[in-house]
Parts: structure tokens; sequence; C-alpha cells
């Protein structure tokens, strides 16, 4: 399907274009929500890890380090996609989120990628 169809007068919009938008929404949200599941299992995962690890010998504290490493990124993954979940939930209509709101919650996630781009880099 085509979100729009071009006519000789320019470019028409296509009356299945709201409902598309919409269904793209839901997958959005439903990809967000997932991705957070997917986090807080791998949160579960580095407990169930560092509650194993002899922190008296070195191999410990590296370990260690590693978990702190992998959970500060994972909780900044989910920070975002919480900020994400709040485009296609208001879109939805599953909330009434003001666009300022919802425009700050796109920025911060913007700039937590930022960061994460920067830290890779840096």
């Amino acid at each position: 399907m085509l979100f729009t169809v071009l006519d000789a007068a320019g470019i028409r919009k296509s009356p299945s274009t709201q409902r598309i938008q919409r269904e793209a929404y839901r997958f959005w949200m439903i990809g967000l929500l997932f991705s957070a599941i997917s986090g807080s299992y791998s949160l579960y995962q580095l407990r169930q890890q560092q509650s194993r690890i002899d922190k008296k010998d070195g191999e410990g504290a590296v370990a260690t380090k590693r978990i702190e490493k992998e959970r500060s990124a994972i909780n900044l993954q989910l920070l975002s996609n919480l900020c994400d979940l709040t485009v296609p939930i208001s879109a939805i209509g599953l909330t009434n989120f003001d666009d300022g709101f919802v425009g700050l919650a796109g920025t911060v996630s913007s700039l937590i990628g930022l960061y994460t781009v920067w830290k890779k880099t840096a």
C-alpha cells in the first residue's frame, strides 16, 4: 500500500494512511516493550552472575567491573526505551501526554543515544 498517491494536482493522502500509521505505532510500542523485557531479564542474569563471583581474587574484580559496565549500558537503554515509549502510546491514545512532554522524552532519548555513540568512540 502506498501512503500517498500521486495525481495531476500533486500529492494526495491515501485513505488508509491513518490506519497504517496507527499500526506502525502499535508495532513500535510492542518492539519497545519486548526490548524492555529483554533488558530486565539481562539485568536479572547479571545479578545472578554477580552473586556467584568471588570478589577476593583478581578475576572476580575484573568480572565485577564487566558486570557493572554491562548493567550501566542496559539501564541507559531501558531509560531510552521508556522515553521512546511516550511517542507511540500517546499517538495510539493509550495516554494523554502533552506534546511538550513527548518532545522532552524524545530529546532525552536522543541525548542518551548521542552519549552512547560518543562513549564508544572515545
